[in-house]
């Protein structure tokens, strides 16, 4: 859905009681374009995230307020939520404007820099996961919590899965097609090692939603949660290295060194990674068949050569 400035402006009247000015749009991501205004006798900076399709806000909303509980790093205050029709007004939140700069773009001049950033990172991250649910496994707020991952899992990909078997005209190459059917029936040699805890999962843990102080390397916000629940937190570490340019603070590494993993958390690894990029190919239509063929691959590959 195309946004203009008269409608964030209208939004921001219903929500704010306020008049912005200087909008700027601040960045673009998969769900939602972000902008930044002014409001105000003081000139207060904003945050507008403005989503492409209703009913992400809701459940972001929610799950900032879930992390907020237990985050070692600041998360964002969100000052009011404007619901929209879907068909001429989409829905829009007003959050609180974070100090910083994403991790991704930080600069390191030497390895001792390198792990400051890393530890900052992996370990405000690991204050999340630990994090345990002893009600078991779930969306943040589901009347029944699941005690098997693995089910809940399955349950899930059962439905991109049916989804894509619906599909008509099909953007997806052939030889994605035929490495994610492989995949989605190579379930169980996947999860052989069964998921104990149900740990606080942020689900979108990218470099671009970290915010750091590029002078100290503080960690400043932890922002834009996609999925937050009680799960697998191995669910929540192949953002650790995608994209590959991130590969090079060691955010995977560092984290191996402070928490064990199961013995197939590479194959998991790449698993959760095609799950993912699938999920956002059926919500929103992004087709990269490249990612779904090279990740297709790599599990093929990995189950073959026993990892």
């Amino acid at each position: 859905m195309n946004i203009n400035e008269m409608q964030i402006q209208d939004a921001a009247k219903n929500v704010l009681h306020e008049i912005l000015s200087d909008i700027q749009i601040y960045s673009k991501g998969a769900y939602s374009q972000v902008y930044k205004a002014k409001y105000g006798k003081n000139g207060t900076d904003v945050v507008i995230k403005v989503y492409l399709k209703i009913g992400f806000m809701r459940m972001e909303v929610r799950q900032l307020e879930e992390l907020r509980k237990f985050s070692i790093v600041p998360i964002p205050q969100v000052y009011g939520c404007f619901f929209g029709d879907g068909d001429l007004t989409t829905d829009i939140y007003f959050m609180e404007f974070m100090p910083g700069v994403p991790v991704r773009f930080v600069a390191f001049d030497n390895e001792a820099d390198r792990e400051r950033i890393a530890d900052a990172v992996v370990d405000a991250h690991i204050a999340l996961h630990n994090v345990v649910n002893p009600n078991g496994f779930g969306e943040l707020d589901c009347e029944n919590f699941s005690q098997n991952w693995e089910t809940l899992f399955h349950n899930r990909i059962d439905g991109y899965f049916q989804y894509l078997n619906t599909l008509k005209d099909s953007p997806l190459s052939a030889k994605a097609r035929t490495l994610i059917d492989e995949a989605y029936y190579s379930f169980d040699n996947v999860f052989t090692q069964p998921v104990k805890e149900a740990c606080l999962i942020h689900g979108d843990y990218k470099m671009k939603n970290v915010l750091i102080d590029p002078k100290t390397f503080k960690l400043t916000a932890i922002l834009d949660p996609m999925d937050c629940c009680y799960g697998d937190r191995e669910s929540d570490l192949f953002t650790y290295t995608n994209p590959h340019r991130d590969a090079k603070f060691g955010f995977l590494e560092n984290y191996t060194s402070k928490v064990c993993l199961s013995d197939k958390f590479l194959l998991k690894n790449q698993y959760y990674f095609l799950w993912n990029e699938l999920k956002l190919f059926i919500l929103m239509g992004y087709c990269f068949n490249d990612t779904f063929e090279q990740l297709g691959q790599n599990i093929s590959d990995m189950i073959k050569y026993g990892w």
